[in-house]
């Protein structure tokens, strides 16, 4: 029985080095009203058919297409409240390892503020994204990439997080990246999202407001893998140990 703790704790510990993605949000987090703001609960209602800011939380920190290969979605801008809204931003990450990310900023902060309803359109075949921009908002709001788009082994329809950035604070859609929480999900039950981000620490989560549809959660893959070794290995050290 020791050889087996101590050959989890090894793994344990080997995995805390390798850094493995892992989708372990632990929701619900308290969410103070916001103070002579519009509230989240209030965007949530407008678009999300009323889900309860506190209890409607979700844990989900990756996603993947809903519809499958390519993905195709819109971002939106449903609001900011802040006064370095016109240096935040809103993007995606891939990846598998914390050490080893691909981020790429969707809504810039530039003539953002004071403008909701800028809308990325976000289209990834494959290990391409191509990202454009609404309404002339291309290389202000938006970060678009050209026809060529960006080619990337990392990047995936099937894998992949969101952040938000102010200035030296990242919300990353993963707890575990950020070491805190700045980043809140809210979904409708099917491919409707909402996210919140938290550039301080009054932790109303409305700082910006971003709408996503047509994704699903998934299960990271570090999550499995990390599983599936430590299962392994205890399996193995079991059977040593009784023959």
């Amino acid at each position: 029985m020791k050889t087996v703790v101590a050959a989890a704790v090894a793994l344990g510990a080997a995995s805390v080095m390798a850094a493995p993605i892992l989708d372990n949000n632990m929701r619900p987090k308290p969410i103070n009203n916001a103070s002579g703001e519009t509230d989240i609960q209030t965007i949530l209602n407008s678009n999300l058919g009323g889900v309860n800011k506190a209890t409607g939380q979700s844990a989900a920190g990756i996603w993947g297409s809903a519809t499958g290969s390519p993905l195709s979605t819109i971002p939106t801008l449903l609001l900011e409240q802040t006064s370095g809204a016109s240096t935040q931003m809103f993007g995606i990450w891939f990846g598998t390892d914390t050490t080893n990310l691909l981020e790429y900023d969707l809504i810039l902060g530039s003539s953002t503020s004071g403008n909701p309803g800028a809308a990325a359109s976000l289209f990834i075949s494959g290990n391409t994204m191509f990202v454009g921009g609404f309404t002339g908002f291309c290389g202000t709001a938006i970060n678009c990439t050209g026809v060529s788009g960006i080619t990337d082994a990392r990047i995936s329809t099937g894998n992949f997080g969101f952040y938000f950035r102010s200035g030296n604070t990242t919300g990353y859609s993963l707890d575990m990246i950020n070491g805190e929480t700045r980043f809140m999900s809210y979904t409708d039950g099917a491919t409707n999202w909402i996210f919140g981000f938290e550039d301080g620490g009054d932790n109303d989560f409305n700082d910006m407001v971003v709408k996503v549809e047509s994704l699903n959660r998934v299960s990271a893959p570090g999550t499995i893998a990390l599983m599936g070794l430590g299962l392994l290995g205890i399996g193995a050290l079991r059977r040593r140990s009784a023959t």
